[in-house]
């Protein structure tokens, strides 16, 4: 909460992060200055203030992390969906099993090792680049977690009704399947903005 609270506020209270100031950040020797109440934490080389660019790194870092983050739950939550509820019928259970191999292949490699490949073969990417390709390779592990309670509820007697109705499969899993699924989703996506944010800072 003081993380979001400072990346926020950080940037309407303190300086410029862009701009040098060269009346008040130069301190003896014409070194930049050190921490004083026109700069808490002083000045760096461009005698620029050091609070205002923590306060605008941190707002970014967030920006990416739940931006990633978001991307990752949306991919993870429709694959989880799909392998959980095509599990138990034999004519849709190779939909299930294609896409967990497809996971388990993924999760074969350490997050980290793969986002800094990543980093190496693109060089340099936008920060919109950059939540999607830390999007796309962070979904498997809620991919995992949304099936197996997809594969909780779709047992439940009001699921099972719905079917027995004849309901289209889109309606069972939007209507049913989704509303049960989201708690775990939110949960799951809160400890993830921490990871993209690390994997963020080894990208840069």
């Amino acid at each position: 909460g003081l993380m979001v609270a400072f990346a926020v506020l950080g940037p309407l209270v303190a300086h410029d992060p862009a701009t040098s100031d060269f009346a008040k950040g130069i301190g003896d020797n014409e070194l930049p200055a050190g921490p004083s109440f026109s700069h808490i934490l002083g000045c760096d080389r461009l005698f620029r203030d050091q609070l205002a660019r923590l306060a605008e790194a941190t707002r970014f870092s967030l920006a990416i992390g739940v931006g990633a983050t978001c991307v990752s739950a949306l991919i993870g939550t429709m694959v989880g969906i799909v392998a959980g509820y095509t599990e138990e019928a034999p004519r849709t259970k190779w939909i299930d099993s294609s896409l967990m191999t497809l996971v388990d292949v993924g999760l074969s490699f350490p997050f980290l090792l793969l986002v800094m490949a990543l980093a190496v073969a693109f060089e340099k990417l936008s920060a919109f680049a950059l939540i999607v390709t830390l999007g796309a390779t962070g979904w498997l592990h809620i991919a995992r977690i949304v099936r197996a309670k997809t594969m909780q509820v779709r047992s439940e007697d009001y699921v099972l009704a719905a079917r027995a109705q004849g309901q289209p499969v889109h309606r069972i899993l939007r209507l049913h399947i989704l509303p049960n699924v989201v708690p775990i989703i939110i949960g799951t996506a809160t400890f993830s903005v921490a990871q993209m944010i690390l994997a963020e800072s080894a990208m840069s």
